[in-house]
């Protein structure tokens, strides 16, 4: 036998919301994983090499930095705060993102 649950208005504003937020989430990563690949660089300073992290279109094999693509991401999805790309783009790049959750999984 079904049990019913009771929940008030402000729980299922809460629920609804945070549906929205990470389809939303999900939408953006899945974008990102589609149309690039992580990739890095190296740059060097004062005799010494650095890993810089770089990321490459699938499409044509340009390089760009990370900072185009948030830029970019943040022009097209337009009303999403810079918090949240920077978070999806870093938990895409480490690997580290759970798509049921729609957020990066901190260890």
């Amino acid at each position: 036998m079904a049990k019913k649950i009771k929940i008030t208005e402000s729980q299922l504003k809460a629920l609804i919301e945070n549906t929205a937020t990470t389809r939303l989430n999900n939408q953006i990563y899945d974008f990102i994983d589609r149309e690039y690949i992580p990739d890095y660089g190296v740059k060097v300073l004062s005799n010494e090499y650095f890993n810089t992290p770089l990321i490459k279109k699938k499409i044509d094999g340009e390089v760009i930095k990370p900072r185009s693509l948030k830029k970019y991401l943040k022009h097209k999805f337009q009303g999403v705060s810079d918090s949240v790309i920077d978070n999806i783009v870093i938990a895409w790049f480490n690997g580290e993102y759970d798509a049921n959750i729609g957020q990066r999984i901190k260890n």
